[in-house]
């Protein structure tokens, strides 16, 4: 323990604060007020569609957008991704 001690004290070893966060690799596409125009209304490939609106600061959005992302990539697993986009919008747009 003591080697360890001194190892860490001399910068031969680095103490990690926190762990990285897992990036979550997700098929959902982002909204905004300019582009909901073009990606919805105006896109006659888009005959239905599902759109996820959350909020930045919610507990609630925050987990509930890992389960959206979760199933974006079970549509495609599916092969639904194409009928059924998957498309998400903060609250403050």
């Amino acid at each position: 323990m003591q080697k360890l001690i001194d190892r860490f004290l001399d910068g031969e070893t680095h103490h990690f604060y926190q762990s990285e966060k897992m990036k979550q690799s997700t098929l959902v596409k982002k909204l905004c007020s300019e582009n909901f125009e073009k990606e919805i209304l105006n896109n006659k490939d888009i005959t239905q569609c599902i759109i996820e609106v959350h909020k930045h600061d919610c507990p609630s959005c925050a987990f509930n957008g890992k389960v959206f992302n979760v199933f974006s990539r079970k549509l495609e697993k599916h092969g639904y991704l194409d009928k059924l986009q998957c498309f998400r919008l903060a609250i403050d747009n």
